[in-house]
């Protein structure tokens, strides 16, 4: 890379590239004069330029052969490998959906659901506390 005269009073840096590490290299080089700063994406791991938004925490890449980009599916890969963990957070989910379907099937209310969720959390945060155990949970949800 050099300088070269672009017009009669302005110079400029000029890349005369034999390939395309060439190329690279002279990109690498002008993000760190221009200070952008980097992330590692918390999906595929591989670093990326943070260019407009500095909270982004996955890149643009391809993710999959549908198209999807890390950034498309990222947030969800990641809260589920969270809550695959949480064994009361995964039985209240299967007897939510459960009771949800009941709802479309016209089985129950609107009300009688939202009342059963209410008592379904507060049944969770008392198991998450330790106040009762995780078979305690289960069976409330199952007999509830």
């Amino acid at each position: 890379m050099i300088c070269e005269p672009v017009s009669s009073s302005v110079f400029t840096e000029v890349l005369y590239a034999d390939g395309i590490y060439d190329v690279l290299d002279y990109c690498v080089r002008a993000c760190i004069m221009e200070e952008y700063p980097a992330r590692r994406c918390k999906n595929c791991g591989k670093w990326f330029i943070l260019t407009g938004h500095q909270g982004l925490e996955y890149c643009n890449r391809p993710f999959d052969d549908k198209g999807h980009t890390c950034r498309d599916v990222g947030a969800g890969l990641t809260w589920e490998k969270r809550s695959r963990d949480d064994k009361p957070f995964m039985a209240y989910r299967k007897e939510y959906k459960k009771r949800f379907a009941r709802i479309r099937a016209g089985r129950i209310s609107n009300e009688e659901f939202l009342a059963w969720g209410k008592r379904a959390r507060a049944q969770k945060r008392a198991c998450d506390k330790d106040k009762i155990t995780l078979d305690e949970f289960i069976e409330w949800l199952e007999n509830s």
